[in-house]
Protein backbone atom coordinates (compact mmCIF):
# COMPACT_ATOMS: atom_id res chain seq x y z
CA UNK A 1 0.00 0.00 0.00
CA UNK A 2 1.40 3.49 -0.99
CA UNK A 3 0.93 6.40 1.01
CA UNK A 4 0.31 10.15 -0.14
CA UNK A 5 2.21 12.68 1.83
CA UNK A 6 0.55 14.53 4.56
CA UNK A 7 -0.35 16.97 4.72
CA UNK A 8 0.08 19.84 7.62
CA UNK A 9 -2.25 22.13 8.82
CA UNK A 10 -2.20 24.76 11.65
CA UNK A 11 -5.27 25.86 13.42
CA UNK A 12 -6.95 28.01 15.93
CA UNK A 13 -9.38 26.01 17.36
CA UNK A 14 -12.03 22.90 17.14
CA UNK A 15 -14.66 24.01 14.18
CA UNK A 16 -11.52 24.59 11.70
CA UNK A 17 -12.97 23.65 8.23
CA UNK A 18 -9.61 21.71 6.75
CA UNK A 19 -9.29 19.33 9.51
CA UNK A 20 -13.14 18.72 9.99
CA UNK A 21 -13.07 17.25 6.58
CA UNK A 22 -10.24 15.35 6.92
CA UNK A 23 -11.25 13.60 9.54
CA UNK A 24 -14.33 13.20 7.75
CA UNK A 25 -12.95 11.72 4.91
CA UNK A 26 -11.03 9.90 6.27
CA UNK A 27 -13.72 8.46 8.15
CA UNK A 28 -16.07 7.84 4.68
CA UNK A 29 -13.06 6.29 3.62
CA UNK A 30 -12.39 4.06 5.93
CA UNK A 31 -8.71 4.61 6.16
CA UNK A 32 -6.25 7.54 7.88
CA UNK A 33 -4.92 9.07 10.31
CA UNK A 34 -4.27 12.35 12.08
CA UNK A 35 -2.08 13.33 14.47
CA UNK A 36 -2.68 16.70 16.94
CA UNK A 37 0.01 18.70 18.44
CA UNK A 38 -0.47 21.88 20.73
CA UNK A 39 1.93 24.25 18.89
CA UNK A 40 4.74 25.61 21.49
CA UNK A 41 6.67 28.76 20.55
CA UNK A 42 10.57 27.71 20.93
CA UNK A 43 11.58 29.34 23.69
CA UNK A 44 9.35 26.73 25.91
CA UNK A 45 9.88 23.59 23.80
CA UNK A 46 10.94 21.05 26.24
CA UNK A 47 14.60 19.44 25.74
CA UNK A 48 15.36 16.21 23.44
CA UNK A 49 15.40 13.30 25.35
CA UNK A 50 18.64 11.61 26.50
CA UNK A 51 20.37 8.95 25.76
CA UNK A 52 18.72 6.46 28.31
CA UNK A 53 15.25 8.05 28.13
CA UNK A 54 12.87 4.58 27.17
CA UNK A 55 14.44 3.30 30.95
CA UNK A 56 12.66 6.20 32.40
CA UNK A 57 8.75 7.06 32.55
CA UNK A 58 7.11 8.70 29.38
CA UNK A 59 8.92 11.78 27.88
CA UNK A 60 6.17 13.07 25.74
CA UNK A 61 5.41 16.43 27.97
CA UNK A 62 3.98 18.06 24.39
CA UNK A 63 1.02 15.52 24.02
CA UNK A 64 0.45 14.11 20.87
CA UNK A 65 -3.22 12.90 20.18
CA UNK A 66 -3.78 10.62 17.03
CA UNK A 67 -7.38 10.19 15.44
CA UNK A 68 -7.63 7.10 13.46
CA UNK A 69 -10.20 6.38 11.68
CA UNK A 70 -12.84 3.94 11.98
CA UNK A 71 -14.92 1.79 9.33
CA UNK A 72 -16.83 -0.72 7.93
CA UNK A 73 -15.89 -4.71 8.88
CA UNK A 74 -17.88 -7.54 8.74
CA UNK A 75 -21.11 -6.49 8.66
CA UNK A 76 -21.04 -3.96 11.72
CA UNK A 77 -18.36 -0.40 12.11
CA UNK A 78 -14.86 -0.84 13.88
CA UNK A 79 -14.95 2.15 16.54
CA UNK A 80 -13.01 5.20 15.47
CA UNK A 81 -9.32 5.17 17.87
CA UNK A 82 -8.95 8.05 20.03
CA UNK A 83 -4.99 7.77 21.76
CA UNK A 84 -2.80 10.60 23.44
CA UNK A 85 0.92 10.08 24.78
CA UNK A 86 1.48 12.07 27.38
CA UNK A 87 3.95 12.52 30.23
CA UNK A 88 1.04 13.30 33.19
CA UNK A 89 1.79 9.92 34.73
CA UNK A 90 -0.72 6.86 35.74
CA UNK A 91 -4.99 7.00 35.56
CA UNK A 92 -5.49 10.33 33.24
CA UNK A 93 -9.01 9.08 33.29
CA UNK A 94 -9.31 10.06 36.78
CA UNK A 95 -7.42 13.05 36.33
CA UNK A 96 -9.04 14.48 33.10
CA UNK A 97 -12.68 13.64 35.04
CA UNK A 98 -11.31 15.73 37.97
CA UNK A 99 -10.73 18.67 35.76
CA UNK A 100 -14.37 18.28 33.90
CA UNK A 101 -13.05 16.29 30.92
CA UNK A 102 -14.70 13.12 31.09
CA UNK A 103 -14.66 10.38 28.65
CA UNK A 104 -17.71 11.31 26.53
CA UNK A 105 -20.64 8.56 26.73
CA UNK A 106 -20.29 5.87 24.83
CA UNK A 107 -16.16 5.93 24.46
CA UNK A 108 -14.53 2.93 25.75
CA UNK A 109 -11.30 3.38 27.62
CA UNK A 110 -8.88 0.50 25.49
CA UNK A 111 -5.55 1.65 27.41
CA UNK A 112 -4.23 3.91 30.19
CA UNK A 113 -1.06 3.31 30.47
CA UNK A 114 1.69 6.15 32.02
CA UNK A 115 3.69 5.62 29.10
CA UNK A 116 1.76 3.66 26.79
CA UNK A 117 -0.64 6.31 26.58
CA UNK A 118 -4.43 6.92 26.57
CA UNK A 119 -6.24 5.05 24.35
CA UNK A 120 -10.04 5.60 23.96
CA UNK A 121 -12.86 4.08 21.36
CA UNK A 122 -15.50 6.42 19.89
CA UNK A 123 -18.87 4.91 18.35
CA UNK A 124 -17.88 4.89 14.58
CA UNK A 125 -20.59 7.67 13.69
CA UNK A 126 -19.26 10.16 16.59
CA UNK A 127 -19.56 13.67 14.91
CA UNK A 128 -16.23 14.79 13.88
CA UNK A 129 -16.74 18.17 15.46
CA UNK A 130 -16.98 16.91 18.95
CA UNK A 131 -14.69 14.93 18.81
CA UNK A 132 -11.96 16.90 17.61
CA UNK A 133 -13.34 19.73 20.52
CA UNK A 134 -12.48 16.56 23.15
CA UNK A 135 -9.07 15.85 21.79
CA UNK A 136 -7.86 19.34 21.86
CA UNK A 137 -9.70 20.05 25.73
CA UNK A 138 -7.92 17.06 26.60
CA UNK A 139 -4.69 17.61 24.97
CA UNK A 140 -5.14 20.94 26.40
CA UNK A 141 -4.74 19.55 29.88
CA UNK A 142 -2.28 17.16 29.79
CA UNK A 143 0.32 19.37 27.91
CA UNK A 144 3.18 20.31 30.40
CA UNK A 145 4.64 23.44 28.49
CA UNK A 146 3.63 26.77 27.84
CA UNK A 147 1.20 26.38 24.20
CA UNK A 148 0.52 29.06 22.07
CA UNK A 149 -3.37 28.49 21.64
CA UNK A 150 -2.82 27.28 18.16
CA UNK A 151 -2.85 23.24 16.93
CA UNK A 152 -1.00 21.30 14.29
CA UNK A 153 -2.36 18.72 12.35
CA UNK A 154 -0.82 16.20 10.18
CA UNK A 155 -3.20 14.34 8.13
CA UNK A 156 -2.21 11.19 6.96
CA UNK A 157 -4.57 9.43 4.09
CA UNK A 158 -3.62 6.23 2.96
CA UNK A 159 -4.33 5.31 -0.51
CA UNK A 160 -6.59 2.23 -1.54
CA UNK A 161 -4.07 -0.88 -2.22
Amino acid sequence: MSRTPPVIEEFAGADDPVVLDALSTQRRNGRGWTNIEPVIDAEYEPPAPGLFAFLGGSTHHVPTATVLAGAAHRGGFKPTTVGIEHATGPRVVARLRGLAIAVPDGWRVLQDHPRRGLVLGAPFDTPVGPLLAWVLTASSALCQVEATGRWRATIFDSEAP
